[in-house]
């Protein structure tokens, strides 16, 4: 049988997290992360190219609240799942 594959966007302003971060999930069987964004706007655009099944997001970016990526990434992927991580 085929593995189910969850598409997964990380949306993170501190590159060395993020990229800690990817390299921790990639070994997560059946997680495959698209794309990594360090601003709402990247985080936007990432969403509406990748329809992530997963949302991996931090709330203080640069550039704005991270909500609103949550809030329009559920408008793209209705069933999309959000973990916020914030200091």
């Amino acid at each position: 049988p085929e593995e189910f594959q969850m598409r997964c966007v990380l949306v993170e302003d501190e590159v060395m997290f993020a990229q800690m971060l990817a390299a921790m999930l990639q070994s997560v069987r059946g997680l495959d992360i698209v794309a990594s964004a360090h601003t709402v706007e990247a985080g936007l655009a990432a969403c509406q190219e990748h329809r992530p099944d997963v949302l991996i997001l931090d709330l203080g970016l640069p550039d704005g609240d991270g909500m609103k990526v949550a809030f329009e990434a559920a408008k793209v992927q209705r069933d999309v799942r959000v973990v916020v991580l914030s200091s």
